[in-house]
């Protein structure tokens, strides 16, 4: 079942039955997320309280969509300096 990252609701209950969510997916809807909270930090306004809880609001998002791509990026991607080891 590799590529598929299995739905943390189902498997807390125990029946799942909707299958497993691609990864791919997943991590396209959580690079378009941070996307979207970029346009609102450009163009909230800073000058009332709407639109400074926006702006934080914002960089909150952008931070747990981060923090969520870094806990579902995998061994299998190589994401440093080194190249792969040919060996293995």
């Amino acid at each position: 079942m590799a590529g598929f990252v299995s739905c943390p609701f189902c498997s807390f209950w125990g029946s799942c039955e909707h299958g497993a969510v691609p990864k791919r997916l997943l991590h396209g809807v959580i690079k378009a997320v941070p996307g979207i909270a970029v346009i609102v930090l450009i163009l909230a306004r800073m000058t009332t309280n709407t639109g400074l809880t926006l702006f934080v609001g914002s960089i909150v998002v952008l931070l747990v969509c981060f923090g969520l791509l870094k806990l579902l990026e995998g061994d299998d991607e190589n994401t440093g300096y080194w190249p792969h080891d040919s060996t293995k």
